[in-house]
């Protein structure tokens, strides 16, 4: 059956970064959640205003449809998702095995992450809506953000690629 990696996140947690080194390695197709927001979203969140599960919506179906498309391959899958709504929204009844990594991060560092990013609409005034909106996830293994990108690398290809994960 296909499988569905869902790195999840507040913004400056790492996930875009883990997602590419994991895609570079196994070969699996990656989408990135930023890449399907439509430009009324980019809009409200380059003023600095959070968005509503209203906005978040159409976002996480679109970006669905794209996974449901690649039905018979492993996919990599950044999102924010941080609350069951928009995780639901991603996954139920997708016919795929799902796997979610939430890349855990303190709001100071997620703060500074986001204030020296250059070319990304995320303003650093939104972070803290971030950490406010998050619900932390039941069904997911945890990883340290701040540890190096190695290391989390490693971590996930270790228990991705496992026989008993298969």
């Amino acid at each position: 059956m296909a499988r569905l990696v869902v790195i999840m996140g507040v913004s400056g947690s790492g996930k875009s970064t883990l997602a590419g080194a994991l895609a570079e390695q196994t070969g699996w197709p990656y989408l990135e959640a930023d890449d399907f927001h439509p430009p009324e979203n980019v809009r409200k969140m380059t003023a600095g205003q959070t968005l509503t599960d209203a906005d978040r919506e159409g976002w996480i179906r679109a970006m669905r449809r794209a996974i449901e498309a690649l039905s018979d391959h492993t996919v990599i899958a950044t999102c924010s998702a941080l609350n069951e709504t928009v995780r639901g929204w991603l996954v139920d009844g997708l016919d795929r095995d799902v796997s979610w990594c939430w890349l855990k991060l303190d709001e100071t560092t997620a703060r500074e992450r986001v204030q020296s990013r250059a070319g990304h609409y995320m303003p650093t005034a939104l972070v803290r809506s971030q950490f406010e909106a998050l619900d932390p996830p039941a069904a997911a293994w945890q990883l340290d953000a701040t540890l190096p990108l190695a290391h989390t690398l490693n971590a996930m290809k270790t228990r991705l690629l496992a026989p008993a994960a298969r």
